[in-house]
């Protein structure tokens, strides 16, 4: 009797794990995030925008401000905007569009609502940092996108097409009709006016772009490969002409509708565009034509935020990543999921007991003949509430250190995902830095800031051997947006954007040769990129460890990129000095 009842008594329990486990799952996976049909719709918003403001200003030489200012919602004006020097049969295509590009605005605004317009830039130097790096090298002089005709086509080739693919992409995840109808209906023009920009500009395919040694076609074919290798998904933007390999069914060079094996449209998610129009290939790394990053949902929260806000408790990111953290999760802790198992099943078994001991203690409490043992029947029922007790609490005390760690973990990949400039200029994300340099985040008032870095250049050559990169992050800072600087200068390119953990992991380790000219180009000091992110993470990490956020911290980061200690206030650079193990050292080899 005794055996059959612990039998059943782990059956029950093996049967109460099972259910949890696959409800759990059900859970998670129902609670992926889904953007709704406006989050998708409002989302093209910002390259109706950037198509508005870049036709009407080189046709007409104004913008939205002037031709509809309501529907700018009094968002700030694009930088660098100009009137091209457009010939008799260019303008009034481009006009015709430009006045398109106001009715899908409108369009929009009227079915779902809308957004102030973002920050656009639309100077020549940014066109001119695309286009050198479309071609790999540094055009002289340098390209301008209102010069001429076929400058204006060539640069209008990198704009129509990006909001076609993102359309082709949005329509088949919408619900409602009328969202299917509209997207239809814009999907239709913008496939249009891509038809067009192809084919005047395929009509000038063998035409050699002066001053420079390419042809239309040419240059149609590097900005294409551009794109593809921003976006980050394979093969879907081709130029005018194309190996017969790539043409309609095999058998044509022409390229006039960029389309697929099958001669259909290529689709792209909001990563992919935000990755190209940011010209960073990174989603979450503001530049290019939005140089302090889109507007909407999408834009702001279900792509740059999808993993803070997830920890943070707003919306999941998805059962997918999830699950990625809780592998990680896994490995740091193996043993968790095995005592969880034994803790729910014995307390189960302990429940079970209690429930057919309890009625043989009231039995001893009654008395009479058949009446139990008292003291021992009450000691068996002590025991076992006193186990379930015990054993519920060790449950939820895991359950509550699995959710500490999937915080650190999600937090850490938020650290590594955050922008830092190099002295040469060059923009790297904090995960390229692992394994080569000790980060130490230096965070509060200026003139704090200004006065540990004084301070720290005193021991500058041995914290250099010892790894040691100065993050200063100031408070509150107010900048203004500096849109001619930003990306211009030294050649450079921007960090490759960086899988969520599980996706490719092993591509964010980096090669010997490439660590090695990072190396190189690392000096005592980085400045922050998106100061805001970075205060973010830094107020979310105060909170962890019980400081009142805004406080003066600073923040010692490993070879590894995890933290490794931190503290209110500035550091003393002279114990910091005698901490820190050499970069050579076998400790620091320890690290990594």
């Amino acid at each position: 009797m005794a055996t059959s009842s612990i039998s059943y008594c782990f059956s029950v329990a093996f049967v109460f794990l099972f259910a949890l486990d696959t409800l759990s799952f059900q859970v998670m996976t129902a609670s992926g995030h889904v953007a709704n049909d406006t989050d998708q719709i409002q989302f093209a918003l910002n390259l109706e925008f950037l198509e508005a403001e870049f036709f009407l200003h080189g046709t007409l030489g104004k913008g939205l401000d002037d031709i509809s200012p309501n529907l700018a919602q009094g968002g700030p004006p694009p930088a660098g905007a100009r009137k091209a020097n457009l010939d008799i049969l260019v303008a009034p295509i481009i006009e015709e569009f430009a006045y398109q590009e106001v009715g899908h605005i409108r369009a929009i605004v009227q079915r779902v609502g809308g957004f102030p317009r973002p920050l656009l830039n639309l100077s020549r130097q940014n066109f001119a940092k695309l286009f050198d790096e479309a071609v790999g090298f540094a055009l002289i002089p340098q390209f301008d996108p209102y010069a001429n005709s076929i400058n204006y086509l060539l640069a209008s080739y990198l704009i129509p097409y990006v909001g076609l693919t993102g359309y082709v992409g949005t329509l088949p995840n919408l619900t409602a009709p009328a969202s299917r109808g509209l997207v239809a209906s814009l999907l239709g023009v913008e496939a249009g006016q891509d038809a067009v920009i192809r084919t005047l500009l395929y009509e000038r395919g063998n035409q050699t772009v002066l001053p420079y040694s390419l042809t239309v076609a040419e240059f149609t074919n590097r900005i294409s490969e551009l794109r593809n290798k921003l976006g980050k998904s394979g093969n879907k933007d081709e130029g005018i002409r194309v190996p017969i390999t790539l043409g309609a069914e095999n058998k044509t060079t022409s390229n006039v509708l960029s389309a697929d094996v099958n001669s259909l449209s290529y689709a792209r998610t909001p990563p992919e565009i935000l990755r190209i129009v940011y010209g960073t290939g990174n989603e979450s790394l503001h530049g290019g034509f939005y140089p302090q990053g889109a507007n909407g949902k999408i834009a702001r929260t279900c792509v740059t935020g999808w993993l803070e806000e997830a920890r943070l408790g707003g919306e999941d990111i998805g059962y997918s990543f999830r699950r990625d953290l809780k592998l990680i999760s896994e490995v740091q802790a193996p043993f968790r999921g095995i005592r969880r198992f034994f803790y729910l099943a014995f307390s189960a078994a302990a429940g079970i007991s209690t429930f057919f001991t309890v009625p043989r203690l009231f039995r001893a409490i009654s008395g009479g003949d058949d009446a139990p043992d008292l003291w021992e029947t009450a000691g068996n029922v002590a025991i076992n509430i006193g186990g379930l007790i015990v054993l519920v609490a060790l449950f939820l005390w895991e359950n509550k250190k699995e959710e500490e760690q999937l915080t650190q973990i999600s937090r850490d990949e938020n650290l590594s995902r955050l922008p830092l400039r190099l002295s040469t200029n060059r923009i790297v994300e904090l995960v390229q830095l692992r394994d080569t340099v000790r980060p130490v985040i230096l965070a509060g008032k200026k003139e704090t800031v200004s006065l540990s870095i004084q301070q720290a250049a005193r021991f500058r050559t041995e914290l250099l051997r010892r790894g040691v990169l100065l993050v200063p992050v100031i408070w509150d800072e107010v900048r203004a947006p500096q849109i001619e600087k930003k990306g211009f200068g030294a050649p450079s390119k921007a960090a490759a954007a960086l899988p969520s953990i599980g996706e490719e992991f092993e591509k964010r380790t980096q090669s010997i040769t490439a660590k090695s000219k990072l190396k190189a180009e690392i000096r005592f000091k980085a400045e922050v990129v998106s100061p805001s992110e970075w205060e973010r993470w830094i107020r979310d990490q105060q909170k962890s460890e019980g400081v009142t956020p805004g406080e003066d911290v600073y923040i010692i980061l490993r070879l590894d990129g995890r933290v490794r200690r931190s503290g209110k206030g500035m550091p003393d650079w002279q114990q910091i000095v005698k901490e820190l193990p050499p970069i050579e050292a076998l400790l620091s080899k320890l690290e990594r």
